[in-house]
């Protein structure tokens, strides 16, 4: 049962960079945020790349709002289309978050001045998880406890969000350091 507490954490984490990213370029490469929006191929690149990451998982929790995600951020056709940061976030709401097995805190929100001085605490809050919490049969960051948390990690922060990749990473390592003992 640990172990498939374990597995269930991990589910979990593994698609919290992917979300976190998928915001992150959205607030990047919309004009009309604070951030100079920039519509360069590789910013539009890195968008896609990670809000493609989250879409089958976001399907399955909410197809209509996958269907939204991919319509802002699908490079194809190629064309001079901003996606929209509002559009983009409004997919993340704490109901399809926790119905793929995440809880708000995991992903976090925006602080002022975290990325380049530019983002605003007040364009990404944190959300509220739903009444029923977690609901994700193979996915539950509220699995995410136990003694092999304690196990060491990597941990490493930078502006531009990369802690939580490293955090995911470090878990996934403490897994494999759990499985082998």
């Amino acid at each position: 049962m640990a172990l498939e507490n374990i597995l269930k954490c991990v589910r979990a984490q593994l698609k919290v960079p992917l979300i976190q990213g998928c915001i992150q370029y959205a607030y990047k490469t919309d004009t009309s945020t604070k951030y100079p929006g920039e519509q360069t191929a590789a910013r539009k690149g890195e968008l896609w790349a990670f809000c493609s990451g989250v879409l089958p998982f976001l399907h399955e929790a909410n197809a209509a709002d996958a269907a939204k995600l991919r319509a802002e951020t699908d490079i194809l056709p190629i064309d001079d289309k901003i996606p929209s940061f509002a559009n983009i976030k409004a997919v993340f709401s704490a109901g399809n978050l926790n119905k793929m097995g995440i809880k708000c805190a995991d992903v976090g929100a925006f602080t002022n001045g975290v990325d380049t001085a530019t983002t605003l605490g007040s364009d990404f809050t944190l959300c509220t998880d739903t009444s029923d919490g977690t609901t994700n049969a193979n996915a539950d960051s509220a699995q995410c406890a136990g003694a092999w948390l304690t196990l060491p990690r990597i941990s490493a922060a930078s502006a531009n969000g990369s802690a939580h990749t490293f955090y995911t990473l470090s878990v996934l390592m403490s897994v494999t350091l759990a499985v082998l003992n």
